[in-house]
């Protein structure tokens, strides 16, 4: 004959595993794995899914294994103001892109306004600037800095699908090497298999930050005129006007009260050594 105390812990488990199954248990809990942190609240119908990719220091998981960076600080901040809680996938670029353009209730970021995606995406922001430069190694001498010169002086590392590439291709060039990351990008100059990446100091300086280098090559950054470009939560079109009006009243009242800057002023500024600037 069994004990009360057994029989009491097989009722419970029989009532867990059917709450299981019909569906009644709410979870409130982060997971982890190498490329993905959820956040998951599984209490509305219409809840948001947000996708976003490994670029630091904006996206990334930090040394807990947590998802972290100025721009998902920002899109926690807003969610937390809103009372809400929505899972967060770190994924490939271009697998996040277009997923949100073609999946309602979903979003992403950090994603930069074009003229060509402002019809493709309902947008909340800005949440950041991006100051492009072009790197290249320290051998390579360049005797002309101009954007024009950049199609004649070698392959051009990108991210696959991010608005650098767009901004490329709209300028006419041809010489680009498409790959999945920034940190792709890095490793593909620092290997001679691009001549060029275009990136940010910041982003550089955090990749090389949180990698292993083994003789690194002393980079070095050419200003190359590419236009200043603003960064952006982009929501899929079909996503209610009364969700982006929440979400962007949010975040200006956010910056109204200086929690915005505090943010921004906790990852800058990012400083290589090893990196040195031409004129």
């Amino acid at each position: 004959m069994k004990s009360r105390g057994g029989v009491e812990s097989i009722v419970c488990i029989l009532l867990m595993i059917f709450a299981m199954m019909s569906g009644c248990i709410i979870t409130d809990t982060e997971y982890k794995t190498d490329n993905l942190t959820l956040n998951q609240s599984l209490d509305d119908s219409d809840s948001l899914v947000l996708y976003t990719e490994e670029q630091p220091p904006f996206n990334y998981i930090n040394e807990h294994g947590q998802l972290s960076g100025r721009s998902t600080e920002i899109v926690k901040e807003i969610m937390r103001r809103l009372g809400v809680k929505y899972p967060i996938h770190m994924v490939p670029w271009a697998e996040g892109y277009r997923t949100v353009i073609t999946t309602p209730n979903t979003a992403i970021y950090s994603i930069i306004m074009t003229h060509e995606r402002e019809s493709m995406f309902k947008w909340v922001g800005p949440i950041a600037d991006l100051e492009y430069s072009f790197f290249s190694r320290s051998d390579n001498q360049l005797n002309n800095t101009s954007l024009e010169s950049f199609k004649h002086c070698g392959k051009i590392a990108v991210v696959s699908n991010d608005a650098r590439e767009w901004y490329l291709t709209a300028q006419g060039f041809d010489n680009i090497l498409s790959l999945d990351s920034d940190a792709a990008c890095i490793h593909a100059l620092a290997e001679k298999k691009a001549d060029f990446w275009l990136g940010t100091k910041d982003i550089y300086a955090q990749n090389v930050k949180r990698s292993i280098w083994q003789n690194m090559p002393e980079f070095q950054i050419i200003e190359g005129n590419v236009p200043l470009q603003r960064v952006y939560i982009g929501f899929n079109r079909k996503t209610p006007d009364s969700v982006i009006k929440s979400w962007q009243e949010t975040l200006d009242g956010m910056k109204d009260d200086g929690t915005y800057d505090r943010i921004q002023n906790r990852y800058m500024p990012y400083i290589c050594s090893w990196v040195r600037c031409t004129p």
